[in-house]
Protein backbone atom coordinates (compact mmCIF):
# COMPACT_ATOMS: atom_id res chain seq x y z
CA UNK A 1 0.00 0.00 0.00
CA UNK A 2 1.34 3.42 -0.95
CA UNK A 3 1.32 6.41 1.35
CA UNK A 4 1.59 8.86 -1.55
CA UNK A 5 -1.42 11.05 -2.44
CA UNK A 6 -3.47 9.49 -5.21
CA UNK A 7 -3.87 12.64 -7.32
CA UNK A 8 -7.63 12.56 -6.94
CA UNK A 9 -9.61 15.75 -6.39
CA UNK A 10 -11.89 15.38 -3.39
CA UNK A 11 -15.13 17.34 -3.24
CA UNK A 12 -17.09 17.82 -0.05
CA UNK A 13 -19.72 19.75 1.79
CA UNK A 14 -19.87 21.84 4.93
CA UNK A 15 -18.71 18.98 7.15
CA UNK A 16 -15.21 19.64 5.74
CA UNK A 17 -15.35 23.15 7.20
CA UNK A 18 -13.38 22.40 10.35
CA UNK A 19 -10.23 24.33 11.28
CA UNK A 20 -8.63 21.04 12.33
CA UNK A 21 -8.99 19.35 8.91
CA UNK A 22 -5.91 20.95 7.35
CA UNK A 23 -3.90 20.42 10.53
CA UNK A 24 -4.83 16.74 10.72
CA UNK A 25 -4.19 16.06 7.02
CA UNK A 26 -1.04 18.18 6.94
CA UNK A 27 0.83 19.32 3.86
CA UNK A 28 1.18 15.79 2.47
CA UNK A 29 -2.50 14.79 2.42
CA UNK A 30 -4.24 18.16 2.68
CA UNK A 31 -4.29 18.76 -1.09
CA UNK A 32 -6.78 18.76 -3.94
CA UNK A 33 -9.73 19.12 -1.57
CA UNK A 34 -12.50 21.54 -2.48
CA UNK A 35 -15.70 22.03 -0.53
CA UNK A 36 -18.83 24.15 -0.36
CA UNK A 37 -19.74 25.67 2.97
CA UNK A 38 -22.02 28.26 4.52
CA UNK A 39 -19.51 31.09 4.76
CA UNK A 40 -15.81 31.78 5.04
CA UNK A 41 -14.53 33.54 8.12
CA UNK A 42 -12.09 35.94 6.49
CA UNK A 43 -12.12 39.42 4.96
CA UNK A 44 -11.51 37.65 1.65
CA UNK A 45 -15.18 36.66 1.69
CA UNK A 46 -16.33 40.29 1.93
CA UNK A 47 -16.33 43.37 4.12
CA UNK A 48 -19.38 42.16 6.04
CA UNK A 49 -17.41 39.17 7.32
CA UNK A 50 -14.68 41.36 8.79
CA UNK A 51 -17.27 43.52 10.55
CA UNK A 52 -19.05 40.42 11.87
CA UNK A 53 -15.79 38.89 13.13
CA UNK A 54 -14.89 42.09 14.98
CA UNK A 55 -18.36 42.28 16.58
CA UNK A 56 -18.15 38.61 17.54
CA UNK A 57 -14.69 39.13 19.08
CA UNK A 58 -15.92 42.19 20.99
CA UNK A 59 -18.94 40.31 22.35
CA UNK A 60 -17.40 36.93 23.18
CA UNK A 61 -13.68 37.78 23.51
CA UNK A 62 -12.97 34.87 21.18
CA UNK A 63 -13.09 34.00 17.49
CA UNK A 64 -15.88 31.77 16.18
CA UNK A 65 -14.78 28.16 15.88
CA UNK A 66 -17.01 27.44 12.89
CA UNK A 67 -18.64 29.30 10.01
CA UNK A 68 -21.99 27.91 11.18
CA UNK A 69 -22.35 30.93 13.50
CA UNK A 70 -23.13 32.95 10.38
CA UNK A 71 -26.30 30.98 9.65
CA UNK A 72 -27.96 32.05 12.91
CA UNK A 73 -26.93 35.66 12.40
CA UNK A 74 -28.26 35.64 8.85
CA UNK A 75 -31.58 34.12 9.93
CA UNK A 76 -32.14 37.03 12.28
CA UNK A 77 -31.05 39.55 9.63
CA UNK A 78 -33.38 38.11 6.97
CA UNK A 79 -36.34 38.28 9.34
CA UNK A 80 -35.46 41.80 10.53
CA UNK A 81 -35.10 43.11 6.97
CA UNK A 82 -38.30 41.40 5.83
CA UNK A 83 -40.27 42.75 8.82
CA UNK A 84 -38.97 46.22 8.06
CA UNK A 85 -39.93 45.87 4.39
CA UNK A 86 -43.39 44.52 5.30
CA UNK A 87 -43.91 47.14 8.00
CA UNK A 88 -45.30 44.30 10.08
CA UNK A 89 -44.45 41.19 12.07
CA UNK A 90 -47.43 39.28 10.61
CA UNK A 91 -46.06 36.00 9.22
CA UNK A 92 -47.93 36.15 5.90
CA UNK A 93 -46.88 39.74 5.27
CA UNK A 94 -43.27 39.02 6.19
CA UNK A 95 -43.24 35.97 3.89
CA UNK A 96 -44.67 38.04 1.03
CA UNK A 97 -41.98 40.69 1.57
CA UNK A 98 -39.29 38.01 1.52
CA UNK A 99 -40.48 36.86 -1.92
CA UNK A 100 -39.70 40.24 -3.43
CA UNK A 101 -36.39 40.85 -1.67
CA UNK A 102 -32.80 39.90 -2.32
CA UNK A 103 -30.43 39.51 0.60
CA UNK A 104 -26.67 40.06 0.75
CA UNK A 105 -25.72 37.94 3.74
CA UNK A 106 -22.67 36.56 5.53
CA UNK A 107 -23.63 33.26 3.92
CA UNK A 108 -23.91 34.72 0.40
CA UNK A 109 -26.55 36.25 -1.81
CA UNK A 110 -30.08 34.86 -1.45
CA UNK A 111 -33.49 35.25 -2.99
CA UNK A 112 -36.56 33.02 -3.00
CA UNK A 113 -39.15 32.03 -5.53
CA UNK A 114 -42.80 32.85 -4.92
CA UNK A 115 -45.22 30.69 -2.95
CA UNK A 116 -46.44 29.20 -6.25
CA UNK A 117 -42.80 28.21 -6.87
CA UNK A 118 -42.59 26.61 -3.39
CA UNK A 119 -40.21 29.37 -2.23
CA UNK A 120 -37.27 27.58 -3.84
CA UNK A 121 -34.12 29.42 -2.71
CA UNK A 122 -31.50 30.73 -5.08
CA UNK A 123 -28.44 30.85 -2.81
CA UNK A 124 -24.71 31.32 -3.12
CA UNK A 125 -22.25 28.98 -1.43
CA UNK A 126 -18.77 29.77 -0.19
CA UNK A 127 -16.18 27.61 -1.92
CA UNK A 128 -12.98 26.72 -0.10
CA UNK A 129 -10.05 24.42 -0.76
CA UNK A 130 -7.12 22.81 0.98
CA UNK A 131 -3.66 23.04 -0.49
CA UNK A 132 -0.68 21.71 1.47
CA UNK A 133 -2.89 21.61 4.54
CA UNK A 134 -3.81 25.31 4.29
CA UNK A 135 -7.42 26.43 3.81
CA UNK A 136 -8.03 28.95 1.05
CA UNK A 137 -11.18 30.89 0.05
CA UNK A 138 -11.96 30.26 -3.62
CA UNK A 139 -14.97 32.54 -3.97
CA UNK A 140 -18.75 32.59 -3.97
CA UNK A 141 -20.61 30.21 -6.28
CA UNK A 142 -24.19 30.84 -7.38
CA UNK A 143 -25.78 27.73 -8.91
CA UNK A 144 -26.84 28.20 -12.51
CA UNK A 145 -30.01 26.14 -11.92
CA UNK A 146 -32.15 24.77 -9.15
CA UNK A 147 -33.85 21.36 -9.18
CA UNK A 148 -37.44 21.11 -10.36
CA UNK A 149 -39.96 20.89 -7.51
Amino acid sequence: MTTEPLGIIHLGGDSYDDPQLGKVLGSKFGNDITYATHSFLSDEAGDQIGEFLQAYQDEYNNEPDTALVTTGYDTVMVLAQAMEEAGSTDGAEVAKAMESMSFDLLTGKLDWGTAAEDHVPNKEAAMASLSEGETRFEGWLMPSWTPEK
